[in-house]
C-alpha cells in the first residue's frame, strides 16, 4: 500500500456579494461543513467589474468557486461541482444516473407550483441553521460594505 498518496483538498474559495445569489453556495458550504475562504465582492462599489474579479469571471457575476485548478461561475454548476465533490452528502444522484438530470429546485421561476407541500419543503430549508448563519454573516458583510 503506498502511503505517500496525497489525498486532494477539498477546501474551496468562494466569491460572494452579501445577499445576492452566491448566498445560497454559501449556504451550501455552511449545509456541507466545507472548508472554505470566503472573498467578499463589493457590488456596491462596483469591484465585480474591477480588472481582477474580471479575470475570475468576466461577466463580473457572482458566485464564482475556484477549487484547485477548478474555477466555476454559475450558480447552478457550483451546486454540482460541490455536490460531487463531497459525494457523501448524497445531494445529487451521482455521474451516470438517470436521476441526474431531473432534480432543480424553482419554485422562485414558478417552473414547479408552489404547492403546499413543496412550500411547506422550502420552509423547512429556510428555518435550518446554516440558512440563519449565512443571513447573518451576509448582514455583516453588507453592513460593513454600507
Amino acid at each position: 500500500m503506498d502511503t505517500n498518496v496525497m489525498i486532494p483538498s477539498r477546501q474551496v474559495t468562494l466569491f460572494h456579494s452579501p445577499n445576492t445569489r452566491s448566498s445560497g453556495a454559501l449556504i451550501l458550504l455552511e449545509e456541507l461543513g466545507a472548508e472554505y475562504e470566503l472573498q467578499v465582492i463589493n457590488m456596491k462599489a462596483s469591484e465585480q467589474r474591477g480588472p481582477a474579479y474580471l479575470a475570475i469571471n468576466p461577466m463580473g457575476k457572482v458566485p464564482a468557486l475556484k477549487h484547485g485548478g477548478a474555477l466555476v461561475t454559475e450558480q447552478v454548476a457550483i451546486f454540482l461541482y460541490l455536490a460531487d465533490l463531497f459525494p457523501e452528502a448524497g445531494l445529487a444522484p451521482r455521474v451516470g444516473d438517470p436521476l441526474r438530470g431531473p432534480y432543480t429546485w424553482t419554485t422562485m421561476f414558478q417552473l414547479v407550483p408552489a404547492l403546499p407541500v413543496i412550500q411547506a419543503y422550502i420552509d423547512r430549508l429556510s428555518a435550518r441553521p446554516a440558512v440563519a448563519r449565512v443571513k447573518a454573516k451576509d448582514a455583516a458583510l453588507a453592513a460593513a460594505q454600507g
